[in-house]
């Protein structure tokens, strides 16, 4: 399973945005990675 494929938007390892879907963008926090949302 790859980054696009996966369905888990929290995961903290994710380097890609998923292939299907949104992913909503906090540009003024700042998590894990790009696509992991803040804690």
């Amino acid at each position: 399973v790859t980054c696009r494929l996966c369905e888990r938007l929290d995961c903290a390892q994710r380097a890609f945005p998923p292939l299907h879907g949104t992913l909503t963008i906090d540009e003024n926090a700042r998590g894990l990675s790009f696509y992991a949302p803040p804690e």
